[in-house]
């Protein structure tokens, strides 16, 4: 099998997961920002609900946490292989 290192490609891949990080770590924020409204309402659920939700955006920030640490090792080694 001949495999062969495309730098374009790479770059591209390491492009598109930068914005999909990006766009999730927008999108928990908003999510966040709408709990605040709900602390207004008489609703015994919500409480535990927002719990949830927290600690699902929180999980969320931890992943993506290490996926910039994968995408920097990664731009590391597509770097290397370029030279």
């Amino acid at each position: 099998m001949d495999v062969r290192f495309d730098a374009a490609v790479a770059q591209t891949l390491i492009d598109s997961m930068c914005t999909y990080c990006s766009s999730i770590q927008k999108d928990a924020k908003d999510v966040l920002k709408l709990l605040d409204y709900g602390k207004e309402w008489n609703d015994p659920q919500f409480q535990p609900f927002s719990e949830g939700v927290r600690q699902i955006c929180s999980d969320l920030d931890k992943t993506l946490k290490l996926e910039s640490d994968y995408i920097s090792i990664y731009q590391e080694r597509v770097n290397e292989l370029r030279s």
